[in-house]
């Protein structure tokens, strides 16, 4: 049954999330419009007051490109086929995940990893299109985000993740750390 279900998920080659929109891979031709909506997103941030996690040229293109190459790189599409969102999934181990201080991690075992999740703010619900599709295919659900992302702070908490502690970057910025652990749903639930 559980398979039926995610099977019906997918239309037209593309994974549809409850509340419309569409996620695919994202395709080399998708960069600029991937790099736009990292334009948007930091203005986002900033004018929420958080103008220092990816300040004025993070993530780099070369990093995202390098998503794209490694088949880890994903956009969120309205029912046009714009682009609305973008993030990557990754899997674990993350070396910046190995340390972390002030708590610690729910569990050992395999996770993905959510980074460089971004919206271009032209549509409602890229976050939660994005997690739904992440916990469809993970038991494990990592992610990390600036102390002054209170808008991401607050949505994963919504969702259910759990503060674990501070993880460290490989440039030695403090990041606050979330786990969800997904669990089957019961029968009738």
């Amino acid at each position: 049954m559980a398979g039926e279900a995610e099977e019906m998920k997918v239309v037209g080659g593309l994974w549809k999330a409850e509340n419309g929109l569409y996620i695919r891979p994202a395709q080399i031709d998708d960069q600029p419009e991937i790099e736009k909506t990292f334009v948007v997103a930091r203005g986002i941030m900033k004018k929420n007051g958080n103008p220092n996690q990816w300040g004025d040229t993070h993530p780099l293109p070369s990093t995202l490109w390098q998503d794209m190459v490694n088949g880890n790189s994903f956009v969120v599409v309205d029912t046009g086929g714009a682009v609305c969102g973008t993030f990557s999934l990754l899997q674990g181990p993350d070396p910046t995940y190995a340390r972390i201080e002030s708590g610690a991690w729910l569990n050992s075992d395999p996770y993905v990893v959510v980074h460089r999740l971004a919206s271009n703010g032209k549509r409602r619900g890229v976050f939660n299109a994005v997690f739904e599709y992440s916990e469809q295919g993970a038991k494990n659900i990592r992610v990390d985000t600036h102390r002054d992302n209170k808008i991401m702070q607050k949505l994963l908490s919504t969702r259910g993740y759990v503060y674990c502690g501070v993880i460290y970057l490989a440039d030695g910025q403090a990041r606050l750390a979330y786990q969800k652990v997904v669990t089957e749903a019961r029968e009738g639930e």
